[in-house]
C-alpha cells in the first residue's frame, strides 16, 4: 500500500507536514500491532490474534505481511488492509494497495525482504486506478480456499476494477456495510485537496462505494 502522489506531495508540501503525514500512518501500525486492534477483530473471527502479520514502512510505502496462510493470517491481512485505508482517509490521505499470496523470504533484523509476491502485489496495485486495495488471483484463489462464504459476503466484493488499461472484474476489499456512507464523507474532502487527474481516483472509489449502498 502506498500513498498516492507522493512525489508532488514532497514537491509541493513542507517536510514537517509530510513529516506528520507520515507518522500518522506509523501510528496505524502501532495500533493494528497492539491491544487495540482486538475491537476491529471482534466483528470477525475472536481468534485472531495481533501478532498474526508484521508490517514495514519505506518512504510513502506499507508492506505487511503475515505469519503463514491460515484463515486467521487472511482474516488479520484484511483487517490491517482496511484499517490502514480507512484511517488515511480519515487524514486526508490518499493510498491505494494490492494482495498477493505465495512464499516470502522475510528477516526484520537484517533487513531482507524478498518474493514474488510482493512484486506481483506492487505491480496490480501500480495499475489501480482507485484509492482500494485490490486482490489478485493468487490471493483470490487462496481466500475462496479458506472460507468462501465468510470472505466474499462479509469482506471482499468483485467489482469491475477501473484500471489503467479499462475496466477489469477483480475482487476489492470492501468497508462494512454500516461505514460506506462515512467512507464517502471522508472521500468526497479530498476533492478539496486535488485537481485535474488526481480526482480520478477519487470518481471511481466513489462509484465502488455508492454501488455497494445499492447492493
Amino acid at each position: 500500500m502506498d500513498i498516492l502522489g507522493f512525489k508532488d506531495l514532497v514537491a509541493k508540501k513542507s517536510h514537517v507536514y509530510i513529516i506528520k503525514k507520515l507518522k500518522i500512518l506509523t501510528k496505524s501500525l502501532d495500533y493494528l500491532s497492539g491491544k487495540s486492534v482486538n475491537i476491529l477483530i471482534k466483528e470477525f473471527v475472536k481468534t485472531v490474534s495481533a501478532n498474526q502479520t508484521k508490517a514495514i514502512t519505506f518512504s510513502d510505502s506499507i508492506i505487511v505481511f503475515s505469519k503463514g496462510g491460515t484463515f486467521q493470517d487472511a482474516t488479520k491481512i484484511y483487517v490491517d488492509a482496511y484499517a490502514i485505508l480507512r484511517i488515511a482517509l480519515k487524514n486526508k490521505i490518499p493510498m491505494k494497495g494490492a494482495i498477493s499470496y505465495g512464499d516470502i523470504t522475510v528477516d526484520f533484523d537484517k533487513p531482507i525482504f524478498f518474493g514474488q509476491p510482493i512484486i506481483d502485489a506492487y505491480l496490480l496495485h501500480e495499475d489501480l486506478l482507485m484509492l482500494s486495495t485490490i486482490i489478485d488471483h493468487n490471493a483470490e484463489k487462496r481466500f475462496k480456499y479458506l472460507n468462501d462464504k465468510y470472505f466474499n459476503e462479509s469482506s471482499l466484493v468483485r467489482y469491475n476494477a477501473f484500471m489503467k488499461y479499462g475496466s477489469v472484474s477483480h475482487t476489492l476489499i470492501r468497508p462494512t456495510s454500516s461505514s460506506v456512507k462515512d467512507e464517502i464523507k471522508l472521500l468526497t474532502k479530498l476533492y478539496l485537496d486535488t485537481s485535474g487527474k488526481s480526482r480520478i481516483y477519487i470518481d471511481n472509489t466513489l462509484k465502488f462505494f455508492n454501488s455497494l449502498i445499492k447492493k
